[in-house]
């Protein structure tokens, strides 16, 4: 089994079957991010398969080959933000899992997320859901690493005083703390 740089680089030159073990290698994680925006199967199937060809055609302007995850997930994104612009839908996205760092059920965080900017939802869900670093947010959303770290930052800070304030709302039932 050849490594990703190795499959690039084939695919690159033209090996098609070097591109097919490529998508099957990465397949599941296009499919669990876009499903994480989108929520008809048909309508994630289209997005794959366009995030698919597109990457078939533009192979060859990646420039450097370790970072083919990162490049394909950005066009994936890329696709689901078009599909949004074109059905003038709003990103809704699934909750967040529980952490350590945020003591709430999975339906109050995603009240909690729906009110919160696309501009602190995507880095957020991203990194705590998706597990990607810092680093391949800032390449994939085409920021600076510090941007993507405040984000992130302000993301969570955001939720915490939504918490807090929906705790006093309720009578501080829950102690609020992320």
């Amino acid at each position: 089994m050849q490594n990703v740089k190795g499959l690039v680089e084939a695919a690159q030159g033209g090996d098609n079957e070097a591109f097919i073990e490529l998508i099957q290698r990465y397949e599941k994680v296009l499919y669990n991010t876009a499903r994480r925006w989108i929520h008809n199967e048909e309508d994630i199937a289209d997005i794959m398969q366009e995030t698919i060809l597109k990457a078939y055609e533009k192979i060859g302007s990646l420039r450097e080959a370790q970072y083919f995850n990162t490049w394909i997930c950005k066009i994936l994104i890329n696709e689901c933000n078009q599909y949004f612009r074109k059905e003038h839908k709003v990103l809704d996205f699934e909750a967040l899992p529980t952490t350590h760092e945020m003591d709430t059920s999975k339906l109050e965080l995603e009240e909690l997320l729906k009110d919160l900017p696309a501009k602190y939802k995507v880095p957020l869900v991203l990194f705590y859901q998706s597990g990607y670093s810092l680093q391949e947010l800032s390449e994939m959303l085409q920021v600076p690493l510090g941007t993507v770290k405040s984000r992130i930052h302000r993301a969570k800070q955001m939720l915490k005083d939504a918490n807090e304030y929906s705790d006093k709302e309720k009578g501080g039932i829950r102690n609020g703390c992320f």
